[in-house]
This record gives structure tokens, sequence and C-alpha cells, in this order.
């Protein structure tokens, strides 16, 4: 003991420079070994145990298919390796150099070590064993939606994967929160939102997705619990707001999940319901799906909607063929199936059925679904389609809605132009509360959306509807149960007619396009109320039957491209409101067409023989609220002159107080009429004034959104200009063409004060006389000019100077989309950087023929740094000697680039050059800001002076280039030239061009 003393003495000799707790410290390692290690031998054995109690825990929970929480099982990884670092330094060798014995003194550095190491095991032990306490050890995950395989397959269809992507990539939008997808019974919405959430899933896009189904008789309770279910979630509370709360706390624990409502027939009160949305959590998108768009946007606010189109040829033959199997590759059954997938139409739910129960069957099942499907039935295989459809036709929420779409399901046609459903609407006095036909017209646009958003009707060209064919032939089968009809398919040869049983019960007779060999002698039809009758192509010369003036209560006549001689029986027909002569051979009206007092539309659009129209004929038609005369050339009387041909004259326009829609032309202004207030009252119209104009229009008076078109070719001056009802016109014309005008200098405010508030197209041609589109100077206070101007057109204004002189009106242009130019050889630049700022719409700007311009944007400052274009997407520079740059320096340089690091077109695809003298095209050191990475198409043709295409560094950015064409450049020596990494942009240039010319 005295040596161990005498140890200790020296080894606290030579650490007396610590302090007094330090060496207290070092000391107590040495001391204590002993007790350190029978307490680190009963930690390890204390948190084993504890260890121990949890795992069973964990056992038990795993075994009900619950998820560990990972800090639980963080824990129990953690316990495991520091028991195994612990009972590690328990063995360690070192223990018995350090103990005491009778043959040698313990080594006291390395107890001193093994100490100190004991006593920082026990205290990681310690901070184990406080953190070894857990609330909740254990979650249920959220089940995982089950994807069919029919929906599995659907991934293959293209028209399918590509709707997918853009659901997809709206749901990543932060801004957005709520996506809809509609579309007709049948079309698949159910098997998308099944692929939907599996793509959702397996892309990381979500880490929970819930699907649940609505139905047209919903109930919350019942949704509640699919949501519940589906997140292995179970109520505590038994009242409507209880669920609902919990409900909603339950899903906000979610970080990324994905809702699916599908099904939804009209108003769904989430909040009701428990799902949280937008700011309440951000993390919850909802895609909802309907078969009216409106329930999306006007009940459930949507902010994106997809419509889910019936699917296209090779898309239904992939699915049928996947559907039915190998069999449909049997070489007698292969053209029979591809007949049979036809017939499907593209719509999935029959597809899949028909192809389901036809798999494995033999050549004779194949042939009798075929005869099936052609038949005009509700039998056999599609009544499942029939009922789904005939579903959505039962929730229209009115009787007119569903009139309309049972006669335009009656006609047995594709598509149709709104003109004639229009007509025969009105005429059969389906109409409830409208009066004039302008107000039938609004309410028909309104009835037309409508079905369109009950997806009961195709999206098709805004003077047309397209409807499906089985929603077609729902829609006949439903109409012959309360309307019988008899109709047969376009173009049938109706060679005998059927019975007088089955034509007495008839309520309608549709024959559309059909080739009428001999009409029945005697027609008994007791609830036929004949009140519409439309033929086409009838041969009714020389006057039509004597018997057609026994219909007293017709209402509309339609003789389409009839060949036509005598038709003065037609004014015995008293209560007619609408004639529709358009594309017949006639060559002129009798004058007893003036006695039809009750007439209200008259249409004689592409009439082209017609030449002959009596005097006081149009001002008798007192009631007329729509005349249609387009492209009929009329030798319309002047007034006051000598002629005594008696035809019309445009002065008894004056008569028609009612008139809100007129289509005409004249080829000679000075027949015009002056200081006719009756153009005040039009809403719509297609005036064409002068001798250069074509009629454009295949057909007129359709039931589109109106037009207001005005062109005027005044080559012998006339100064119809001046007249105050032409201007009426000049204020409210939408697409406006002023060809040869005289005596006007500028548009604004010479021939319009206030702006043209009116116009979004507008061309001025052919004048010699304009300088100014805009002038503004001596104005105090100008109205805004052209502020819904889309398009502007100026071509052969030879003394053109300037777009704008003077300050330029605030919001002038701002909704411009469109900049042609073309041989205006005056005009030096082509906009103000003033007004370049408030074009954020422009898309195109087209320039050609302009021998002055020098640049195409002028009165640009020093301190300019961008100049920016947000939207243009195209830009052509044709014939432009004398261009230096978009933007000139206001020093003259040389080396100038026609697009220099000012100018800013990020949206820019298609650049077109064509005879311009420039040397360089681009800055060679675009800075980021000026990228053209969006840029697909460069053409570059007969640019004498440019040496090169662009630099290397330049080329690096054109990563969507998929055409470059260079022609007819002699000085042109590189296509690049090196400032630095050429390989690089050589490289990129050759592989991402698609052609080079």
């Amino acid at each position: 003991m005295d040596v161990i003393m005498g140890v200790i003495t020296n080894f606290a000799t030579k650490t007396a420079e610590f302090t007094v707790e330090a060496i207290g410290r070092q000391f107590g390692y040495i001391l204590y070994y002993k007790g350190n290690l029978t307490r680190m031998t009963t930690d390890v054995q204390r948190v084993e145990g504890i260890k121990d109690i949890l795992q069973h825990n964990v056992d038990e929970v795993r075994r009900n298919g619950e998820e560990i929480e990972n800090i639980v099982q963080n824990w129990l990884n953690t316990v495991d390796n520091t028991v195994a670092e612990a009972n590690e330094l328990i063995d360690s060798e070192g223990h018995a150099k350090a103990q005491c014995s009778m043959r040698h003194f313990p080594n006291l550095c390395t107890r001193h070590q093994l100490s100190r190491k004991m006593i920082k095991m026990m205290q990681k032990i310690s901070e184990l064993v406080a953190e070894g306490s857990f609330d909740k050890i254990s979650y249920r995950a959220a089940s995982q939606i089950t994807v069919m395989p029919f929906g599995r397959g659907y991934e293959a269809l293209e028209s399918r994967t590509s709707m997918l992507n853009e659901i997809i990539l709206a749901l990543k939008d932060p801004s957005i929160f709520i996506v809809g997808v509609y579309g007709m019974g049948g079309v698949g919405k159910t098997t998308l939102m099944e692929e939907l959430s599996w793509k959702a899933k397996n892309d990381g896009s979500f880490s929970t997705i819930v699907m649940a189904t609505i139905t047209s008789s919903p109930n919350l309770e019942t949704i509640r619990c699919q949501i519940a279910e589906a997140l292995d979630f179970k109520f505590n509370k038994k009242t409507e707001e209880g669920m609902a709360r919990e409900l909603r706390d339950r899903i906000t624990k979610e970080k990324r999940i994905l809702v699916i409502l599908d099904d939804i027939w009209g108003r769904l009160d989430l909040t009701e319901l428990g799902v949280p949305f937008g700011n309440d959590h951000k993390g919850c998108k909802l895609v909802v799906t309907s078969r009216d768009l409106n329930v999306l946007i006007c009940e459930m606010r949507t902010q994106k909607e997809f419509r889910l189109e019936v699917l296209l040829e090779e898309d239904s033959w992939k699915l049928f063929e996947k559907m039915a199997g190998d069999v449909v590759h049997e070489f007698n059954i292969k053209p029979i199936a591809i007949k049979v997938a036809k017939c499907c139409a593209g719509l999935p739910l029959l597809i899949v059925t028909t192809a389901k129960a036809l798999r494995k069957k033999q050549v004779s099942n194949w042939k009798d679904a075929l005869n099936e499907l052609q038949r005009f039935d509700q039998e056999g295989l599609h009544k499942k389609v029939y009922s789904t459809l005939e579903l959505s036709f039962n929730c229209l929420e009115s009787e007119e809605l569903k009139l309309l779409f049972l006669l335009i399901g009656s006609f047995g046609l594709d598509y149709r132009y709104t003109g004639p459903i229009l007509v025969c609407y009105w005429g059969l006095g389906l109409f409830r509360h409208s009066h004039k036909l302008a107000d039938a017209r609004i309410r028909f646009n309104r009835l037309i959306n409508d079905l369109k958003a009950s997806s009961l009707l195709l999206e098709s060209e805004f003077d047309r509807v397209r409807i499906h064919d089985y929603v077609r032939d729902m829609a006949k089968s439903i109409a012959c149960r309360t309307r019988p009809t008899y109709g047969v398919k376009r173009y049938t040869k109706v060679n005998q007619w059927p019975g007088m049983d089955e034509l007495r019960k008839c309520h309608q007779i549709i024959l559309p396009w059909s080739y009428i060999y001999k009409l029945p002698e005697k027609l008994k039809c007791p609830e036929l109320k004949l009140k519409v009758i439309s033929l086409y192509g009838m041969m009714f010369a020389p006057s039509p039957p004597t018997s057609l003036c026994l219909l007293t209560k017709l209402q509309t006549l339609v003789l389409t491209g009839c060949v036509l001689e005598d038709i003065s029986i037609v004014a015995e027909l008293k209560s007619l409101e609408i004639l529709r002569l358009e594309r017949s051979d006639i060559k002129e009206l009798p004058k007893e067409i003036g006695q039809l007092n009750n007439l209200r539309m008259l249409n004689l659009t592409n009439c082209s023989a017609l030449r002959f129209i009596p005097a006081n004929l149009i001002s008798s038609l007192t009631c007329l609220e729509e005349l249609y005369m387009g492209n009929c050339f009329i030798q319309w009387d002047v007034k006051g002159s000598n002629d005594q041909s008696k035809n019309a004259s445009l002065e008894e326009l004056r008569s028609l107080s009612h008139l809100t829609a007129l289509d005409i032309m004249t080829q000679d202004a000075s027949v015009w009429p002056r200081d006719l207030l009756v153009f005040e009252k039009l809403e719509r119209y297609n005036i064409f004034v002068g001798d250069m104009w074509k009629w454009s229009l295949d057909w007129s008076g359709n039931a589109s959104e109106p037009a207001r078109i005005l062109k005027l070719n005044d080559s012998r001056g006339s100064s119809i200009l001046l007249d105050r009802g032409f201007n009426s016109l000049l204020n409210s014309a939408e697409d406006m063409c002023l060809a040869k005008i005289h005596c006007v200098r500028n548009v604004l405010y010479e021939l319009n004060r206030g702006g043209f508030p009116q116009l979004k197209h507008l061309r001025l041609q052919d004048s010699t006389e304009l300088q100014y589109i805009i002038n503004s100077t001596g104005w105090v206070h100008p109205y805004p000019a052209l502020l819904n101007l889309e398009t502007l057109a100026l071509q052969n204004l030879f003394n053109l100077e300037k777009i704008c002189h003077g300050p330029i009106p605030i919001q002038s242009f701002v909704k411009l989309k469109s900049f042609e130019v073309k041989g205006c050889d005056k005009l030096k630049n082509l906009l103000r950087y003033s007004l370049v700022r408030d074009l954020p719409q422009l898309r195109e700007i087209k320039i050609a023929d302009c021998q002055m311009i020098t640049e195409i944007i002028s009165e640009v400052d020093k301190e300019i740094d961008k100049i920016i274009f947000p939207e243009l997407c195209s830009l052509e520079l044709e014939s432009l000697p004398r261009l230096v740059s978009l933007c000139a320096p206001l020093t003259h340089c040389i080396h100038v680039p026609l697009i220099d690091q000012k100018v800013v077109m990020l949206h820019l695809e298609l650049l077109k050059l064509s005879k311009i003298n420039c040397e360089k095209l681009w800055d060679d050191k675009l800075r980021s800001h000026s990228r053209m990475q969006n840029l697909k198409s460069l053409t570059i043709d007969k640019c004498g002076s440019m040496r090169y295409a662009f630099s290397s560094s330049v080329a690096r950015e054109l990563v969507n280039l998929k055409s470059l064409k260079i022609s007819n450049c002699q000085m042109l020596e590189d296509i690049f030239v090196s400032n630095s990494n050429d390989e690089v942009g050589i490289n990129f240039i050759v592989s991402k061009s698609a052609t080079i010319n």
C-alpha cells in the first residue's frame, strides 16, 4: 500500500498544473473504477429490460398490421448498438491489467481509461432510458388503392395517358387545390381516376390517396366512411359535426394527400363532409368527376377542368383487343371484330362490355353481336349503356333543356348547324319566355352550352352542334315514347313509306338529306301538327305544290338548296314567322312575299342568282327582326334615280324598326342610304360595301354568338364614312376592314372619337392619304384607343408615317395579339418603347416590304435595361433593307446585332428572316434573361450581309430548336463562330436540329 501511495504521490506531483476540480475527477476515475464497472453492468441490464418490454409491444402491433413509428424503431436500433458497445467494454482484456492482485500492481493508465469510458457509457445509457418513454409506438398506414386490371390497361392508351399527365401537372401547381374531370356517362371517368391514383402514388406525388364514390343520391355519412376506411380510421363521434371534425383532423395529419370524389351530380359541401382544402390544408388536393361541367364550376368551384372525350379509333381498338383477347386475331373473326369495335363508337363502357361478352366466343356470336349493335334498338349489349346515358338526361334541370336535347337527337345526325335547330325550336313554340328572335337566340345559346356542360353534347365549332352516336340514339328512343317520330338516316333512299297505322301516330317526320322518289298520296297524321317544314335540295319548278297553302298554322318554312321559280303561294302562309331560302336557285322574289305580315326572319344567303326584289317588298315586312342577304347580288335602286326597274332600295330598311340582325352586300357605296338610324339597333351584322370582298360565310342565321363585321371599299370616294348611320356601324363593329378610304389622315380620332371600344380585328389597306393610326395631338384627355383590339393588319398604306402620333392614350392596344405590317414605305419604326410596355398579350409580329424601317422599337433610353415581350411566339421580318436592329442604338455602329441583350422574348418559338441586311443575328453574349430556350424554328433566307448565324454560346441556349433553314446567304461563312467551348456548341446544334437546309 505504501508503494501505491508513493506512485499516487508522484502522479499528483506531475499533474499539479491542473485545477483542483480536474485533478479530483481524474483521481475519481482511478479510485472508483470497480464501482463504475458494477454500475455500468447494472445499467446495461436495466436498459435491456426496458428494450425487451418495448420490443414485445412492437411485435404485437406489427402482428395487427400496424406500422412502427420511426422514432421508436430508431430508439430500438440505438439501444442494440449501445448494449453491444457496453458489453464489449465489460469484456475488455484491459480489466485484467486494471485490477489489483498479489502478483502485480494495477496499471493506473489502463484503469483510468476504462473507468472514464464506463462513465461515458453510463451517461449514454441514462439518456437512452430517459428517451425510451413513448406515448405512441405505431400507426395504421393508409390503405392503398387497388387498381383493377382494366385501369392498368388504360395506361397504354395515348389519349388517357396525356390527360393523366396534365392532371398531375395541375395538381403539382401550389395555387391549385381542386381539379375537375367531366365527360358523358360511360366515357371512363372512374377508370381514369383509378389510374390516376395508381400513377400519383407510384411517382411519389402523394403519400396517401383516397377515393370515394358520390352518386346521384349522396349520403355524407357513407362518403365519410369510404374515406375513413381508406385511411384505416374509425370514428369515435356519432354526430354529423363530430364525425366531420374527426375526419378533418385525420386528413390534416397527412402531409400530401389526394382525395378523389368520383361521380358528383350536384353541390357537395366539403366543409360539412370534413375534407379540409385550400388554406385549411395546402397539402390536400382534390379531384372531382362529374358528367356536368356546370356542377364542377358553379357548385364545386373547381380551378381547372378537363373534358374526357370518347376514345379515338386507334385507342378503341387497343382496348377492345385487350378485353376480347386473342380471339380477335383469328382470320375469320378479325374483320367482324374490327366492325364491332367501330360500332362501340369509342365509348369505353360499351367497348369493355361488348369485348368481354365476346371473349372466346364463336364466329356466329360475333356476327349476332354486330347485327345487334347495328340495329336501332335498346336490346342486348348496349342496354346498360342506354340506362347510363338516360340517367344524365333525367338529371337535366329543366323541361326546356330536355325538349331541346330530344329535338337535336331526333334529327338523327352526328352534327348539325345551329341555325336549322334554332328555327325548328322556334317554329315548334318551345321557347317559353322569348318573344323576340334575338332573345330566343341568347336563350338557345345558353341551353346548348348547358347540354355541352352536361356532356350530352360534344364540344364543336361555334356554329354547329355535335352529338355522340349512342347519345343521339338514346335521345331518339326517349323522344319516340312521348312524340313518336318516323325518321331515317341521312342519305337513305326512301322507296316505300310506312303504313298508315304507323304514320297516324307520328308527331314528327324527319328525313334528313334523303332520296325521296315519291310522296304518299295521302298523309293521315292527326298527331302531326305541322308547324315546321324543312326541305333540302327539292325541285319546285314551276312552283311548290298547291297543298302547301293548306298549312295555315305553319310557322317555319325552310327550302334550302332547292330549285325555285314562282313561290308566290308561300304568301298564303299567314302564320309564317321564318322563311329560309338559302342556297336556293331563285332569280327573283315575288311581290306577294310582302304580305307575310308576321315574318320575323328572311334568309336569302348564297342565293347568288337572285337579282330582283320588287320595290316596297322589304319595307312591307314590318315585323322583320333578321334579314340575311349575304352573297346576293341585288341591283339595288337608288333613291331619286330615273331607273324604271322598280327594284328594291336600301332605303326600305328604314321601315324595319324591329331589325336586330342584317347580312347584306352592295358593290357600290354610292347606293348606300344616308342617316339610316336603324343601324344603331343592330346586334349582329355582316355588311360588305364595295367590289373587292368575297362572302366567306357558308351559312347565316346560325345561333352563334353575335358577330358584327363591317367591310368597306370606298374606291369611288363616296364620303360614306361621314354618314351618321354608317358611323354607328363603325362604333359598334367587332371586325372591320377599310380599303381605299379617302380624305382620312388618321383613324383615331377622325373616324371615331370614342376609340373604337368594340373593335377586335382591324385591317386597313390600299390608302394613299392615311398618315397615322392614332393622332392624339391637341387632345387634352383622349379616350383609350382600341381597348379590345386583338389583331391589327396594315397593308399598302403608302403615306403612313407613324402608328401613334402624340401621347399614347392609356390602356391602348392592351389586348393586341397579332400585328402585321406590309408595304408601308414611309414607316421608320413600328412601336414606341412606351407602347411596348403595354402589350402583355402580343404573340405575333409580321413586317414585310417596308423600305424605310430602321428599327422595330423606337425611343429606347440608355437607362432601359430590358425590353420585354412576355408572350411573343412568332416574329417574321421580310424585305426590310434598312433595318438595323430591333432597337437601334443611339449611336451608329456597324456590327450591331439584330437582337441585342435588351430584348427579352422568352416564349419565342418561330423566327423567320428574309432579305434583312444585318451582319449578325444575336449578341454573342446574351444575358440569361435573353435566352431563346423556347425557339423551335429558325429560318434565314437571302440575308446577304450575314457572316454567321450565331456564336457557340448562343447555340447552346437553343435547347428546343427543331428546324434550322439557311439559304441564299452569299456572305455566310459559318453557322457558328467560336467564342468559348465551341465544340460543345457545335455538337449541340447538330444533334438538336431536325432539318438544316
